[in-house]
């Protein structure tokens, strides 16, 4: 199953929008920091939307009660 955080993306877009806007008429450190971390949480969110997801590959290794492999039949 694949999550699509696009719209996680977008609302973290419009907070760091808010962020600058807020910082152009104070300049609280506090401020500056959140926007900061805004802009990390949004490299994140893009990130994780480029990974591929992993596909499992090859056949299917069962295991008898002592740990061995079966053959497959």
């Amino acid at each position: 199953m694949k999550n699509d955080y696009s719209s996680l993306l977008e609302l973290m877009k419009m907070h760091r929008r808010d962020l600058v806007d807020r910082l152009e008429n104070d300049d609280d450190p506090k401020t500056a920091k959140m926007l900061g971390e805004a802009h990390l949480a949004i490299l994140a969110i893009e990130a994780v939307m480029s990974e591929r997801p992993s596909e499992k590959t090859g056949p299917k290794i069962e295991f008898d009660e002592k740990g061995w492999p079966i053959a497959p039949a």
